[in-house]
């Protein structure tokens, strides 16, 4: 199998994109796993800080890398020699979005994607969530990974919250 990509904007990576990286770790040789920006989402997060929690959380997997693009999925496949896109779907809404992201990404690339239902336990879990816990002071340590914990409780210490 060609490289195979997992996209997201990982603002921050949860215990459900850990989830899903493993489980793709299990099926492909070369996995990436590439940090995007996406416009429509406010950043919490600095893009070196993502990919740098990322390499952490995907350490244990030798068949896989951490990469960052500022540019558009589509170009970055066709560039990188990616072979297929991986994306994870947690309910209808995600899977209307990613249908239509997969076609736009196949029409400019002819690079597939490969949609991969998230484990009912961890549906409900979402960076956005995260953020908005990290926001009002609530916990989210548990939607986090177990190895950036400490390293996430450092910052939000020095954010500038309400």
């Amino acid at each position: 199998m060609s490289k195979v990509m997992i996209t997201g904007s990982f603002d921050p990576v949860t215990v459900g994109h850990e989830d899903v990286i493993r489980r793709a770790a299990r099926c492909f040789d070369d996995l990436r796993v590439t940090v995007f920006l996406n416009p429509e989402k406010p950043g919490m997060f600095s893009p070196d800080l993502r990919v740098s929690l990322l390499k952490q959380v995907c350490a244990e997997f030798p068949n896989v890398t951490v990469d960052f693009d500022d540019g558009m999925v589509a170009d970055y496949v066709k560039r990188e020699g990616i072979g297929l896109i991986l994306r994870a779907v947690r309910d209808e809404k995600d899977l209307a979005y990613e249908m239509k992201m997969a076609d736009y990404n196949r029409e400019r690339s002819g690079v597939e994607t490969l949609l991969l239902a998230a484990s009912p336990a961890l549906s409900s879990v979402s960076s956005s969530e995260v953020r908005r816990r990290i926001a009002s002071g609530e916990d989210y340590t548990s939607l986090i990974p177990t190895e950036i914990r400490g390293e996430i409780a450092k910052i939000v210490k020095n954010l500038p919250l309400k």
